[in-house]
């Protein structure tokens, strides 16, 4: 099953190139984490997923596409083998899944970029200094050296205000500018 969907994702890839798409990269959506740990071992990933997941993001490379995983839940296990598959970029860094860019970047951010990991609960608090900080201590860890880039760690929930947004924004704004 993963080789046949690597397979059809390159295929796909191949017949729109040849019709004159180009991309920038790709995006592959895998969730492969509960709220604690990964759906499976990290040798069950390098045995039967991992191949697959190489030669497609072998083939970006190739093409000048570089590969973003997106993948909820906790993944932390899988990151070593994440990146030894030719993984850019690991998508969204679930907060209440342990997902801790202030753990992950020291230790992996030489090696991978970040994406997310700002709790979308905290945006729902009334107290606008709880998402600020946040943001701030978050953009601290995860800015020095480059290779992170804003999101949040999970679907924006339906009770945060358009002015909470708003706020979330200036934030990221003024914390964010490398």
């Amino acid at each position: 099953m993963v080789d046949v969907t690597s397979e059809l994702i390159l295929t796909s890839l191949q017949m729109m190139g040849k019709e004159g798409f180009r991309f920038d990269g790709l995006w592959v959506y895998d969730d492969m984490g509960y709220r604690n740990t990964s759906l499976f071992s990290p040798a069950m990933y390098r045995d039967l997923i991992l191949p697959a997941d190489r030669k497609r993001n072998d083939w970006c490379h190739e093409h000048g596409l570089q590969t973003i995983l997106h993948s909820c839940g906790c993944v932390k296990g899988l990151i070593p083998s994440l990146i030894d598959a030719g993984f850019d970029c690991l998508q969204p860094l679930e907060v209440k899944a342990g997902m801790d860019l202030r753990e992950l970047k020291p230790k992996y951010g030489d090696r991978i970029a970040f994406f997310g990991g700002i709790n979308t609960m905290l945006m729902e608090k009334e107290d606008d200094a709880l998402i600020e900080e946040e943001i701030r201590v978050k953009f601290a860890a995860a800015m020095p050296g480059g290779g992170y880039l804003y999101h949040c760690d999970h679907s924006i929930p339906k009770d945060v205000s358009f002015r909470k947004y708003s706020f979330v924004m200036d934030c990221v704004r003024r914390y964010g500018t490398y």
